[in-house]
């Protein structure tokens, strides 16, 4: 390698003007590429126009040195080396070369210096420069991604092939010391010394390994959510230095070992925190705050979250909730009113109509993750050919009626899986509040609706599914997927001159008794935006008002197998007037036990109709 020094008077000229300045008009549209190194004082970084100090502060503090070079590096003592098109050139502070070594090498893209030796990468090449004699040594390494001085004699190397390997090599030789497979794929080192041991990074975390060894861990050391995904980073003893999106973030450690330790719990499992609505909530929040982790903590029952938050010891934050159970944490006065929150009803204005998310007394509890309409079906063919007509009003005296050609016909007027779910979950979601603890079964709807069922129960009428020799009902009692099958979707029966689809909801809910009440709010604000809605993977159950020739295109619904592009604005419509005539159907957990073994009773012949009425007002007394 040959060594050559600074001669010529006209190149030290050229030199100067190149290594000190740049134009104002070009500092505005100066972009950040790497960060090179960190003194006492100043973050040197590779720019768009050369290599620019900043101050602690993230500011400008001086003029762009040495510029468009391919890479740079800063030594302790303020002296500046650069690489450029296999050349590689030591300078002062003030940009006057002092050597220069010539390469093999096209392209360095990573050099770091050292007392003896300068670190070289050159995409998937390592290479030592002696800095005294100027030996030159390489070896090519396939899936090179990041170097770094372990000490004086040896240095690190990163490689993202066969799942992440570490490996330490001597400056000298190139001979291989240690490697270790990581299990994990990292952009980057950050940091690396035998004293330090070693950090990397990617995407927008950084990990550590406190010391060199095959069984030493890897552990999570901070996140960087807030800003997105690390570009760059360098550490040193007081603050982590990254770039993300081009800009500069400066954190003290003490903000990663301690802030980033702040926990959001769910009481949701982590499979249903993979919808992408979640995904999404989650890498917004994240981006806000990144001393925050998610943690799913699984769905606890009312019992035992009750308990724990009596106790002061609950880590739930927000629960993931179904209508059925829902009531016992509202009643229980476990969940925060929402009502007030101005960003969540703004969000909700985009919404298609859903009264059925609040309460009676105007109350909001929770934000929706699927709503879950329940109506009668029934084949248009079968309708037709025993020649009857549904009215778009109609009660369930109407229904009762139509025994009569269920019986003409040797049918079964209505298949049912659990007695009398289709007339029990409307009741219930109309007469019944379990968060204000009303739950009415003492009324002459009741009784009337009771005794027409169990007569079609005498009349051998009712289709039980788990019957495989039954040949099933004119009527079904289903739920309803968007646009699928709407041809056999009928209107709920009028129940007391009412019109009410029974609704099953799942909804996010924050712990009001939560240490972290503030954060949880704040992510179902982002969790109920359109903007994290529009990430919705599933066409059954659309909640935000897009018009019906929009929704493929809005959610990215290209599938053939959804059958999506058939979609009619009759089949929108039929959809949006089943949850506006909602009702969300909510059950008391230990109640839902006695009903149902009064009605197995009843069915079954028992107990009478009468004892059946009074067993019922005595358990709801």
């Amino acid at each position: 390698m040959k060594r050559t020094r600074f001669a010529s008077g006209l190149l030290l000229f050229v030199l100067l003007l190149g290594c000190l300045t740049f134009p104002a008009k070009a500092e505005r549209a100066m972009k950040l590429k790497s960060i090179v190194a960190v003194d006492d004082e100043t973050i040197w970084i590779h720019t768009s126009l050369g290599l620019v100090p900043f101050s602690k502060d993230g500011k400008i503090a001086g003029e762009a040195r040495c510029p468009w070079m391919d890479c740079y590096a800063v030594t302790p003592d303020g002296r500046i080396y650069y690489a450029q098109n296999g050349t590689i050139a030591e300078t002062n502070g003030n940009g006057y070369e002092i050597q220069k070594w010539n390469t093999p090498l096209a392209e360095i893209t990573k050099i770091l210096v050292s007392k003896n030796y300068i670190l070289i990468m050159a995409n998937e090449t390592v290479a030592t420069l002696n800095r005294h004699t100027g030996a030159f040594l390489s070896i090519p390494m396939a899936g090179l991604k990041d170097i770094g001085y372990y000490n004086n004699d040896c240095f690190i190397v990163y490689l993202d092939n066969f799942g992440g390997i570490i490996g330490t090599l001597k400056c000298a030789t190139l001979e291989e010391i240690n490697y270790r497979n990581t299990g994990a794929v990292y952009h980057g080192i950050c940091l690396s010394s035998a004293t330090s041991g070693a950090y990397f990074y990617n995407q927008n975390n950084i990990f550590s390994m406190e010391k060199w060894a095959k069984d030493s861990s890897i552990k999570k050391y901070a996140t960087f959510k807030k800003d997105g995904d690390i570009e760059s980073v360098v550490m040193d003893n007081e603050n982590i230095y990254a770039l993300t999106r081009s800009s500069l973030t400066v954190h003290s450690l003490e903000y990663a070992r301690i802030e980033n330790q702040k926990t959001l719990s769910f009481a949701m499992s982590s499979t249903e925190g993979q919808d992408p609505r979640m995904q999404k909530a989650i890498e917004i929040f994240a981006q806000r705050h990144p001393e925050y982790t998610i943690k799913f903590t699984g769905v606890p029952r009312f019992d035992t979250a009750e308990a724990e938050i009596l106790s002061n010891k609950s880590s739930y934050d927000i629960f993931y909730l179904s209508s059925y159970f829902e009531s016992e944490f509202k009643s229980g006065d476990m969940l925060m009113d929402l009502s007030g929150n101005e960003t969540i009803a703004e969000n909700l204005t985009h919404y298609m109509e859903m009264p059925f998310l609040f309460e009676n007394d105007g109350s909001l509890f929770g934000v929706p993750v699927m709503v879950q309409p329940y109506t009668l079906r029934a084949s248009k063919e079968k309708l037709d050919k025993l020649g009857i007509e549904i009215p778009d009003s109609w009660t369930w005296d109407d229904f009762f009626a139509l025994a009569e050609y269920a019986k003409s016909s040797n049918q079964y007027l209505i298949s049912a899986t659990d007695g009398w779910d289709p007339i029990l979950c409307q009741y219930e979601s109309i007469y019944c509040d379990f968060y204000e603890g009303v739950h009415d079964y003492n009324t002459e709807v009741f009784q009337n609706l009771v005794r027409k069922w169990k007569n079609l129960e005498c009349e051998g009428l009712i289709y039980r599914v788990n019957d495989p020799s039954a040949s099933g009902g004119i009527f079904r009692f289903e739920e309803v997927y968007y646009g699928k099958d709407t041809v056999s979707i009928l209107p709920m029966p009028q129940l007391d001159g009412r019109s009410a689809t029974p609704i099953s909801m799942y909804g996010l809910y924050v712990n009001r008794y939560s240490k972290n009440a503030e954060m949880a709010v704040e992510f179902l604000e982002i969790y109920s935006s359109p903007e994290v809605q529009a990430e919705s993977q599933s066409p059954y159950w659309p909640m935000l008002d897009v018009d019906v020739n929009d929704c493929a295109e809005f959610y990215g619904w290209y599938n053939p197998e959804l059958g999506l592009s058939s979609l009619t604005p009759e089949d929108d419509a039929i959809w949006r007037e089943l949850l506006r005539t909602g009702v969300v159907y909510e059950r008391n957990r230990d109640f839902i036990h006695t009903l149902s073994e009064l009605n197995r009773q009843l069915f079954e012949d028992e107990i009478s109709l009468e004892e059946y009425f009074a067993k019922v007002t005595e358990q709801t007394s």
